[in-house]
């Protein structure tokens, strides 16, 4: 699940980091105690949704910390989520998937977050670096076949995965070596269809979640109806709960209204 912390126009535009702060905390927190992993989103001082990629975002360290980091500082210091995913937009000049000062100094070093970090798509932009994501100390980054055609060439290609083979990624630790040196089959048992189907018996009580907007025109929602699909098929209907969210846009502020965040508490609360 993905809390948002983004800092948008409106009531939770940039002057809401207080606001956000305890409410980000708390779901996140709840969250856990239900078993629920969470990763909190788009890291940091993302002011606008519409046009975001390349917007550069310029204010003062008392601004920044007084107003936006306010809303992920408490969350990220106690480390209340085991991830975050970075912004599309620029912290001043410097892609925010890839600032130092933001990613380094800020979440690592001075709020000591342990969890993992990854960026939003890398959508072929020649500002989104994701070798500079990956000397950022980043867990991974969502890769398009954008940079196919530039010389950077994609992450995914054979010259660029030997670069990153030694990252410290989710997938690396997950199977045990570094993603650039797995074999197609190694590569297979990442996806969650085929993880599901492998430990059907360890994953015998496992309840699944999921809400999709249908005018999400950045992730196919066939993509999630198949995920529910299968694990209906695997785990039973009953431990399955999908619902495609009727003219709903990728990100949409509408999936986290108090009606959508109660239906969630609800069903959280049914299995325990």
């Amino acid at each position: 699940m993905t809390p948002p912390s983004s800092t948008s126009p409106g009531p939770t535009g940039p002057k809401a980091g207080r606001q956000w702060a305890p409410r980000t905390a708390s779901l996140c927190e709840s969250c856990y105690t239900k078993g629920l992993m969470t990763q909190v989103k788009h890291f940091a001082f993302n002011h606008q949704e519409i046009n975001r990629a390349g917007t550069a975002t310029f204010f003062n360290e008392q601004a920044g910390r007084e107003n936006e980091l306010r809303c992920y500082q408490y969350t990220f210091e106690n480390n209340l989520t085991q991830s975050t995913m970075t912004a599309f937009n620029r912290v001043g000049v410097e892609y925010a998937g890839a600032c130092e000062g933001l990613l380094i100094g800020v979440l690592r070093d001075e709020w000591g977050f342990e969890g993992s970090v990854v960026t939003d798509m890398v959508n072929g932009a020649m500002y989104m670096n994701w070798r500079d994501s990956f000397a950022c100390g980043l867990s991974g980054t969502l890769g398009t076949n954008a940079y196919e055609a530039t010389s950077l060439g994609a992450s995914t290609s054979d010259a660029n995965q030997a670069l990153t083979a030694t990252a410290d990624s989710m997938e690396s630790l997950w199977v045990g070596q570094a993603v650039g040196t797995l074999t197609e089959e190694q590569e297979a048992e990442l996806s969650p269809l085929t993880y599901l189907e492998e430990n059907q018996a360890e994953l015998e009580g496992m309840h699944i979640y999921i809400r999709h907007g249908s005018f999400d025109i950045t992730i196919p929602n066939l993509q999630s109806q198949r995920l529910a699909d299968t694990a209906a098929d695997l785990l039973g209907a009953s431990q399955v709960d999908y619902q495609l969210m009727s003219t709903y846009q990728h990100a949409d502020n509408r999936f986290y209204t108090e009606k959508n965040m109660q239906a969630l508490e609800s069903w959280l609360n049914d299995l325990w």
